[in-house]
């Protein structure tokens, strides 16, 4: 294997363990997506900014809106990656 590629298998397995405990309602499936955004983009997962942004997806969005449910904490992962998540 190369060493890229081994670099990448190995931040991947680090972040998907450190947020294995983290959203205890979601599936292993929406955390392994988490850890796979952070990993594409080279770094290592933060807990606390994806659990910031799950919550002001929480509160900003309504009962029906598509933003809620299993997708939230990939959405969260996904805005915790910006330097403004809230914009």
């Amino acid at each position: 294997m190369n060493n890229q590629l081994q670099n990448n298998v190995s931040l991947f397995i680090e972040n998907l363990d450190a947020i294995k405990n983290d959203f205890i309602w979601h599936g292993g499936n929406i955390k392994r997506l988490a850890a796979l955004v952070y990993t594409i983009e080279g770094r290592k997962i933060d807990r606390d900014a994806i659990k910031d942004c799950f919550d002001m997806i929480k509160n900003e969005v309504g009962v029906f809106s598509g933003f809620r449910g299993l997708l939230r904490v990939y959405m969260a992962s996904s805005l915790s990656l910006s330097e403004q998540p809230k914009q």
